[in-house]
């Protein structure tokens, strides 16, 4: 899991100062549906790399939260609650 110091430390990041060649594809990412969320939260935090700074759809985008808004680990949370279906038999899909 990173820590806290990390995640200052990615979230200070600019994506224009980010290789897009680093940056980890969200729809890459497993999400394990079947563990609960702070399992699936440490998994995907370990997965993405920078939870600021990914690719969607080979575009990169950069992620930041207002003061007033939800911190990283509730929006992250929030949103794997929400999509246990996303990601589901990922690796048993046959290949082209």
């Amino acid at each position: 899991m990173l820590s806290k110091e990390e995640l200052g430390r990615l979230r200070g990041l600019d994506i224009k100062d980010v290789d897009v060649d680093d940056l980890e594809e969200l729809s890459e990412i497993n999400l394990y549906p079947d563990l609960p969320v702070q399992e699936r939260l440490e998994l995907f935090l370990c997965q993405i790399g920078n939870p600021y700074c990914f690719k969607v759809n080979g575009t990169p985008v950069q992620v930041c939260f207002s003061d007033r808004a939800k911190t990283l680990d509730e929006a992250v949370s929030n949103y794997l609650a929400h999509r246990k279906d996303y990601g589901e038999d990922k690796q048993h899909e046959p290949e082209s």
